[in-house]
Formats: C-alpha cells, structure tokens, sequence
C-alpha cells in the first residue's frame, strides 16, 4: 500500500510479474490490493492463502491476474490433479488454484528433448522465455530486448 500511494507512484498503472513463487507473490499482491499482475508457472494459491484474499477478492481475479503456464509444466499445468479437484470441488473442498485469467502456451521444442524427466521437467518451468518466444515465431534463445517490443502490442499473442 505503501508503494502504491507513493507520491511518485499514485494514480498510475502498477504492473507486477513473477514466475514461480515471484509469481504467487506476485498475484496475492495483485488480488489483495486491486492491482495488475502477470505470472509465469506460477504455484497455486492453497485454502488458508485464498481465505486471506477473501471470497470477493477471488471472483474478481480475471481484472486483474493473469496466469501463463508452459504446456506440462510440473506446477502449473499438471495433469494428474484435475480430476482430484473436481472431485474435491464437487464435495465443497477448496483445493490450491490459481485465480484469474489462465493461459497455456506450447513447450519449446527444444526443452521436450531433454533426455532425463529431472531436465525436462527442469527446463518447461524455468526456462519460460524460451517457450514464450518459440510461441511467438521467434528463436528460443532469443531475448526480449532484441524485439524492440516497446512498440509492438504483446496482447495480440494471447
């Protein structure tokens, strides 16, 4: 709150962005205080967490969280649990989630070749910028500051 009432910061846009736990702060940050935030394989948000967001605060998250998984990614985007939440979602459990807008890109290439499932698995959650650039038809080595994306509109990809 102190930040966004800063003289320097009050009444303009605040932006977070994490990835991983970076990206859990970052959209717990964004729900309790009405802010924007973009995470990246980001960890779900568990019953004691969502609690102290509170109920309204979790119905509104599309305005201000968006999440972006990496097709597979072990935290993000795993499987396995989906019918477990269902199922304990139908009998009235709250199960860990995260909240807002939710995105699945396809994994690199390169990162599903890894040999062991420790690298791949490895690879897919922290190299996100590499799947994040092979999505948009550009090298995977390639970093953001060679796109010159001040001028270009990234919302035009999701």
């Amino acid at each position: 709150m102190a930040i966004k009432d800063h003289p320097q910061i009050a009444g303009k846009r605040i932006n977070l962005v994490g990835h991983c736990m970076g990206g859990s702060l970052a959209a717990y940050i964004a729900l309790r205080h009405r802010v924007n935030a973009v995470s990246f394989n980001t960890l779900a948000h568990g019953a004691g967490v969502q609690k102290q967001i509170g109920t309204r605060a979790l119905s509104e998250a599309n305005k201000y969280v968006t999440h972006i998984s990496i097709e597979n990614d072990f935290f993000s985007d795993f499987k396995a649990f989906s019918f477990f939440d269902r199922f304990a979602n139908f009998i009235g459990l709250k199960t860990p989630g995260n909240f807002g807008k939710h995105y699945r890109i396809p994994v690199a290439q390169c990162y599903i070749e890894k040999k062991s499932y420790k690298d791949r698995q490895d690879a897919i959650h922290n190299f996100v910028m590499g799947s994040m650039m092979g999505y948009i038809g550009k090298n995977t080595r390639c970093l953001p500051q060679d796109l010159k994306l001040a001028n270009e509109d990234m919302t035009q990809y999701f």
